[in-house]
């Protein structure tokens, strides 16, 4: 959807909740893709540890922790599907991933990231153990998880996968194809933009759309079109016009370092000493 165009992306926007608006946007089809798990379907607790505060959406704070304390955040699984965790700990904690008492994962980790869990079933129980470190640690952690709504993942894929570049050539410098649109909107590639990438429809020029401020896309009417994204370096453009002028500034320079000198309106050449 030309939507899609104006979609604002933010550095700190939530990994689920972006990815539902992120799809909506693309897809114009209404409703979170990803379930997120909140509320009911979590509970979090502590050993060795006071926990000081809990929110719905996954966050915790924790103070007067003993070395080798463990927050464990317990989910309840409301439906099938696929299942997918992230993990946002300000500190070097190790993290396990149980599934019905069955370990997936163990590893260190400070980094914000999301893992899969992979499918579940509806009354599974997933649990996601942070071990402290150190003595009397205190700090937060957040902790969000959702499961894969498939019915509504599989229309999205149907709607982008409808009207797709057919590829007639391909380089590190062009990328040319045809694509016969089912609707007006825009035609979205994995092409980074770096200012340097040109887009012709139909043999004109056309706009280009920067996804994200990222990605190339230009928007395109319902029916068929020739589409061509070439790569022109404006550095290198730039390049070969200053060696060129700098060629013939030093061509004229040596041209008159070798022109006879001009002497009483006359031109005498040097006399040589003996």
């Amino acid at each position: 959807e030309e939507e899609l165009a104006d979609y604002v992306f933010t550095s700190d926007y939530e990994g689920f909740r972006f990815q539902n608006d992120l799809m909506q946007a693309a897809t114009g089809l209404e409703g979170p893709v990803w379930r997120i798990l909140t509320g009911s379907d979590l509970d979090i607790s502590g050993e060795d540890v006071d926990i000081t505060d809990v929110g719905s959406g996954g966050y915790c704070t924790y103070e007067k922790a003993l070395k080798g304390a463990t927050i464990t955040y317990t989910f309840t699984v409301p439906q099938d599907g696929f299942m997918c965790v992230e993990l946002d700990f300000p500190k070097r904690n190790n993290v396990s991933i149980w599934k019905n008492g069955e370990q997936l994962y163990s590893e260190t980790m400070s980094l914000s990231q999301m893992l899969a869990v992979g499918d579940v079933r509806t009354g599974d129980e997933v649990k996601i153990k942070a071990t402290c470190k150190n003595a009397n640690e205190s700090g937060s952690l957040t902790v969000g998880a959702a499961v894969l709504d498939m019915e509504l993942f599989d229309r999205c894929y149907e709607v982008l996968s409808g009207s797709t570049l057919e590829l007639t050539e391909f380089s590190t410098t062009k990328v040319s194809g045809t694509v016969d649109c089912n609707r007006s909107g825009l035609l979205y590639t994995s092409i980074p933009q770096n200012g340097n990438w040109f887009v012709e429809v139909d043999g004109e020029p056309a706009q280009s759309v920067a996804v994200g401020d990222a990605m190339v896309g230009v928007l395109l009417t319902e029916g068929e079109h020739e589409v061509e994204f070439e790569y022109r370096n404006r550095a290198f453009s730039w390049g070969w016009k200053i060696s060129l002028l700098c060629a013939v500034v030093f061509a004229v320079l040596l041209y008159l370092s070798k022109e006879p000198k001009r002497r009483g309106g006359k031109y005498e050449r040097k006399k040589e000493r003996h």
